[in-house]
């Protein structure tokens, strides 16, 4: 993003996690152009109208008041900022395993650990609240071929054992599985 803010400008990092910020500054740290705050969405360190871009990427949907985070990110932006945000509608995630109940229910743990899993298809919604006009909006497909990928990317494997802590009826045969 910094070098994006070239060659006047800079680029500012906000987690809420200090642990997040920690390791931002160890990767990023040396550069002057560069800083990091840890501070909560919903109520950004900054005056208004600070920025030019705001950029915020798969986090609303972990936050529990995405509408709070918008409106502070409209608020630091100078009027005729831009903002990005890029968030997944995980309504859409679809899976094919080879038993079908176990994979609705390993993709029911996945999508249930998210605090706002339809963030995505919430968004346009969301900006025209806060005042936002002309606004783009794009959706993609990712496709996964191979499994342990697939696991990696979405933290299937936690989801997985999470599912089968619980017994599930096979519609089949009616037995269980745990």
């Amino acid at each position: 993003m910094a070098d994006l803010a070239q060659p006047k400008g800079c680029a500012v990092g906000v987690d809420v996690s200090a642990t997040m910020i920690d390791e931002a500054r160890r990767r990023h740290g040396h550069r002057p152009d560069v800083s990091f705050q840890t501070a909560d969405a919903g109520l950004l360190p900054f005056e208004s109208a600070t920025f030019d871009a705001c950029r915020c990427e798969r986090t609303l949907q972990h936050i529990d008041d995405p509408d709070a985070a918008v409106a502070e990110m409209a608020r630091v932006l100078r009027p005729g900022g831009r903002l990005a945000l890029l968030e997944p509608d995980w309504g859409t995630l679809v899976v094919s395993g080879g038993d079908p109940e176990v994979t609705k229910r390993i993709l029911a743990v996945h999508v249930g650990r998210h605090k706002q899993p339809a963030l995505g298809r919430r968004l346009h919604c969301l900006l025209t609240t806060h005042g936002f006009t002309d606004i783009e909006m794009g959706a993609g497909v990712v496709m996964y071929t191979d499994i342990s990928s697939a696991y990696r990317a979405f933290g299937m494997v936690r989801a997985a054992e999470l599912a089968l802590r619980f017994p599930i009826k096979r519609p089949s045969d009616g037995t269980r599985i745990s």
